[in-house]
């Protein structure tokens, strides 16, 4: 406080030595001075925080430790001052290196995020949907219905990831010889038996390769 005081007084008396019109525009200097800090501080900080959220991203998706995370994301953070101080240059050249440069930015992130399958994102939700038929069973990026099948397209859950991990392993379908099998998945609610006839006209019931019916 004592400080503060000290300078306020300081500037009352150097202020007071001069004409009323300097006085007036050494203020203004003062306010755009002043402005332009803060202006120049909230600038910084929406590029720190795009710069974070960047990183977050990538760590997230690759499981990156925290002294690479803290790297990219300073990293991140000086491209981002710099291609976006180009960007507003009085250059045509410098303008132009800071819009492809931003450009990559987005793009190459977009891409590296791109570049991992995952079935299910950090927090457990369901990156991807399933569809199950007699045949075969498929994954989607979304969630909705199957252009190929008309069938509903369901959040994966790790229970499906298995008996999608074992039929690509050629758990296929096999006859079903209990005789009291459970006609729907008690997870999903999918039905998992189907039935043919053979040459004697007989029903046969078969699971598809992808629940425990078969006994």
């Amino acid at each position: 406080m004592q400080t503060i005081e000290k300078v306020r007084g300081f500037a009352s008396q150097t202020l007071g030595r001069l004409n009323r019109a300097a006085q007036i525009a050494i203020i203004l200097l003062a306010c755009l001075v002043f402005g332009g800090m803060i202006f120049w501080l909230c600038n910084e900080l929406v590029y720190y925080q795009l710069a974070r959220s960047y990183t977050e991203e990538l760590a997230d998706t690759y499981d990156l430790n925290r002294g690479i995370t803290r790297a990219i994301l300073w990293a991140s953070f000086a491209a981002i001052v710099i291609l976006a101080g180009y960007s507003f240059s009085l250059s045509k050249q410098k303008r132009m290196v800071g819009y492809a440069g931003l450009l990559t930015l987005v793009i190459g992130h977009s891409l590296l995020l791109g570049r991992i399958d995952a079935n299910f994102r950090k927090g457990g939700d369901a990156e991807k949907c399933y569809v199950m038929t007699r045949t075969s069973i498929r994954t989607l990026n979304r969630v909705g219905t199957d252009p190929e099948t008309g069938r509903e397209c369901r959040p994966l859950t790790p229970q499906i990831v298995e008996k999608i991990d074992a039929y690509r392993r050629g758990n296929r379908a096999t006859q079903i010889t209990s005789n009291a099998p459970s006609f729907f998945d008690p997870t999903t609610g999918e039905p998992v038996v189907w039935y043919s006839k053979n040459n004697r006209g007989q029903i046969e019931l078969f699971d598809n390769g992808l629940s425990s019916t078969n006994g």
